[in-house]
């Protein structure tokens, strides 16, 4: 059954049953992937999911009823579910169906070029990364060679009369191959993420995953001490991931955020404007509304050191008395709504790497760091860190160095930033990405 129809059918079932305010949210799409080991598949699969959410309000309460299927008995279903939930419900937070937003841009993410990529051109592309890497001098063993591609479409509509409909697709590709000199061993890897069919190019990505191997062949080790240092923008955007939750207004009024009552204050250096901006031309995925169906907007989180928003659904805005900014969030198709950034990224400047490199001198270059999910406590903002990288002497990058731990607090790196370069490097899924930055002070644990 279309989409349409179903939302028709459920919403004249809600109509009979006395409902009067209520919403849907559909999920759909597909995923493949493809790992290559010695020129053939060695995983290989092709998913489908349909997700439906329906919800309805009723004395200040919401009750929810989910499935996975658009099938005419089924609004019955979710119906009479959502009625069994809310006759049980004894929560008292305030709960929202909302009405729509004034405007929404339009977005575009879906390529009809992309979705017509063939599961075996696909394939052939991990062939290529795979016998790309092999044909670098070093290297003995590619352990991935991999493809993904997905596909997601979402509705949203409520008794209200919103009614947003979106629809993207993408393909990624990542390389990790093992460089050998009989002596020691050392794996490196690459990713690209893209939105067009011809945005993979296979043998450049293979190329850079074998370099990153073999330039980390025989690592030095680093003294402790406390060194001037530059994030790569892989790294730094790992910890802006691994603490993007302290600027949800949610964890703030929650009291697990240091940030709670900051706004308008300096919270990091002038050189620091973080966004959270889904429609911005650098976003690798735009999006015009959240799951809340609020219009999303472009904004500046941190605006040349200071704190101007936190992130808000229309739950922590109603209790700080001001607007959603469009940052509501759910897992899927779940009932529940969390806070959570979109698109995040520190602003890049006009300084290239090398200009950032001769800025600093000597120092660290860190492009690597392990061990975020523990060693990482958002709460505080504390975290050490296992890491690796190079040293840079002379504004030039030299000797790889492994084994050492870094060791610092994220507020405070934050206002230690001293300069940021001009090519964001996004993570992997590219919701969260920053250029390369430099730090005044980093503690280093060596030998």
């Amino acid at each position: 059954m279309k989409t349409e129809d179903f939302i028709k059918l459920l919403f004249d079932r809600a109509d009979a049953a006395g409902l009067t305010e209520y919403e849907v949210y559909c999920s759909s799409g597909k995923s493949f992937f493809v790992n290559v080991q010695n020129g053939e598949p060695e995983k290989y699969t092709v998913n489908s999911f349909t997700g439906i959410s329906f919800r309805a309000k009723q004395d200040g309460r919401i009750g929810y009823c989910s499935t996975t299927a658009a099938e005419p008995e089924l609004a019955d279903f979710l119906v009479r579910g959502v009625l069994e939930n809310l006759s049980v419900l004894t929560g008292t937070d305030e709960q929202f169906i909302f009405e729509g937003s004034k405007h929404y841009e339009e977005v575009n993410g879906y390529s009809a070029e992309l979705a017509a990529l063939s599961d075996a051109e696909k394939i052939d592309y991990a062939r290529r990364i795979e016998k790309a890497a092999m044909q670098q001098e070093g290297i003995v063993r590619v352990m991935h060679a991999a493809v993904a591609y997905g596909e997601g479409e979402v509705y949203i509509s409520n008794s209200k009369g919103l009614n947003l409909h979106s629809r993207d697709n993408y393909i990624y590709a990542y390389c990790i191959p093992i460089a050998s000199d009989g002596k020691s061993a050392n794996n490196g890897m690459a990713y690209a993420f893209a939105t067009s069919a011809d945005g993979i190019e296979p043998e450049k990505l293979a190329a850079e995953a074998a370099e990153k191997a073999l330039a980390g062949l025989h690592p030095d080790k680093v003294k402790t001490g406390s060194y001037k240092a530059i994030f790569s923008g892989e790294t730094m955007g790992d910890l802006l991931a691994t603490f993007s939750s302290v600027f949800s207004a949610d964890a703030a009024q929650k009291g697990i955020s240091l940030l709670a009552g900051k706004e308008n204050t300096v919270i990091a250096s002038s050189a620091v404007t973080l966004r959270d901006d889904p429609l911005s031309p650098l976003a690798p995925l735009r999006s015009a509304f959240d799951d809340e169906g609020v219009a999303t907007k472009s904004k500046a989180v941190i605006d040349k050191g200071v704190l101007t928003t936190l992130l808000h659904n229309l739950k922590t805005a109603h209790k700080a008395g001001t607007e959603s900014t469009g940052n509501g969030s759910k897992a899927g198709y779940a009932s529940s709504v969390s806070v959570s950034p979109r698109c995040f990224f520190i602003e890049p400047s006009d300084i290239t790497q090398q200009q950032l490199f001769a800025r600093m001198g000597d120092g660290l270059y860190i492009t690597e760091l392990n061990g975020l999910h523990s060693g990482a406590n958002p709460a505080s903002g504390d975290f050490s860190l296992s890491a690796k990288g190079y040293t840079v002497c002379g504004g030039k990058k030299e000797r790889a160095i492994a084994d050492f731990t870094v060791t610092g607090n994220f507020y405070s790196l934050l206002k230690d930033i001293e300069a940021v370069s001009s090519v964001i490097t996004w993570g992997l899924p590219p919701e969260t990405g920053s250029p390369d930055v430099m730090v005044s002070s980093l503690m280093v644990s060596g030998e």
